[in-house]
């Protein structure tokens, strides 16, 4: 199972869809880039959620980042958002909407009234609440330039075209299905 996901860029390697971001191509003409996520590449150094935390909140704590590290078997699973904004669609304030610049799901620190709604049907738990703040908090894609991605030394974090993602996805999902145990016959 450790080469279900691997990097889209290189032939025949998958990967998984983790967010979006729209950036300028380098023909000037405007996309979405997405991040994939490579978690054989993840060793768990956790530097993705120090500098995370830091650029967000100020401190070097992997409890107050906007991605997680996850360890499950013998593997560590960079989480984030997925951009889906189905946060959005509960929030009663407002305070959530869309960067239309970098495609990311934004939480209004100054309209969040800190009901949680967010955090409870966010479908990966990614959203979480700042207790010394009063409000919930998620990836904003660091305004379109990502400090997970950054410093990520093995590369388990990058951003792709639109193009690139849909092949990491569709090959992802068939390991996936590849995976899965056959059921008995007859």
């Amino acid at each position: 199972m450790a080469d279900t996901f691997s990097s889209p860029a290189s032939s025949g390697n998958k990967g998984i869809f983790k967010g979006a971001k729209v950036n300028t191509k380098p023909d000037g003409r405007r996309g979405t880039r997405y991040l994939v996520v490579h978690p054989e590449r993840c060793t768990g150094c956790k530097r993705c959620e120090l500098w995370c935390s830091l650029v967000k909140n100020g401190v070097q704590n992997p409890t107050r980042s906007m991605i997680h590290i996850v360890k499950k078997n013998e593997f560590n699973i960079p989480i984030t958002c997925l951009q889906c904004g189905l946060c959005q669609s509960v929030c009663p304030t407002g305070a959530i909407s869309r960067d239309e610049r970098t495609g990311a799901v934004i939480i209004s620190q100054e309209q969040c009234v800190g009901c949680e709604k967010c955090v409870a049907v966010c479908p990966i738990g990614v959203i979480s609440f700042d207790r010394e703040a009063g409000v919930a908090q998620k990836c904003d894609l660091c305004n379109g330039d990502p400090e997970c991605v950054k410093h990520c030394p093995e590369n388990a974090l990058e951003y792709c075209d639109a193009v690139t993602a849909a092949k990491a996805k569709q090959k992802a999902f068939a390991s996936i299905l590849l995976t899965q145990q056959r059921p008995e016959e007859g």
